[in-house]
């Protein structure tokens, strides 16, 4: 899985603007340790759940962002919105070992 996460860290990691990589990094950084949003786990990981619900759940985490909306919707047309909660913790670290 760890393969996995590095794909999507560098993918989004690459598809940013330099200057907006630190401003990524925080927001992920503040939905990792909102302790709301691990309730989201289960959602994600649901397959119950329609995927344009978990769709919906995930664009309302990333507040407008475009870079970040284009990401979520790559994540759920791969069927991978399962993977968000580790995204976000191991995208911290991954932008800061390219940094």
């Amino acid at each position: 899985m760890n393969r996995l996460l590095e794909v999507y860290s560098r993918g989004l990691y690459d598809s940013l603007n330099r200057e907006n990589v630190a401003g990524v990094v925080e927001h992920f950084q503040n939905i990792s340790n909102d302790a709301s949003v691990h309730g989201l786990v289960d959602l994600f990981k649901n397959k119950t759940v329609q995927k344009t619900e978990k769709l919906k759940a995930a664009m309302d985490l990333v507040d407008g962002d475009e870079d970040l909306e284009a990401f979520m919707k790559t994540l759920g047309n791969n069927g991978r919105l399962d993977l968000l909660p580790s995204i976000f913790s191991f995208f911290v670290d991954y932008a800061s070992r390219r940094q």
